[in-house]
């Protein structure tokens, strides 16, 4: 089953790796990606599609505990009948001092 990621991250060194790092040590593959960065360049968002038989909750919650990721949400999955909208969007959120 296909999965699609929306991650909000930090715009900091390596911070996209150790996302994609979390998803290929749990065995997902990885069908595409898409990261854009904020006009000052200190927020970076991505969308992640990717593809595995395991459960999507384990991915979400690792890729949460990362430092740098703000907020992780699934937003949709594929189906025998094309691409359908995830209810209700997961989303874990990280609070960090400054």
């Amino acid at each position: 089953m296909k999965f699609t990621l929306r991650v909000q991250m930090n715009n900091t060194e390596g911070v996209l790796e150790r996302v994609l790092g979390r998803l290929r040590q749990r065995n997902f593959n990885i069908c595409s990606l898409a990261a854009d960065s904020s006009k000052c360049n200190s927020f970076m968002s991505a969308r992640i599609t990717v593809e595995s038989e395991r459960p999507m909750e384990s991915a979400l919650k690792q890729i949460g505990k990362l430092y740098d990721v703000t907020e992780v949400q699934l937003s949709e999955h594929e189906t025998n009948n094309g691409y359908q909208h995830y209810e209700p969007a997961k989303t874990l959120e990280v609070c960090v001092s400054v």
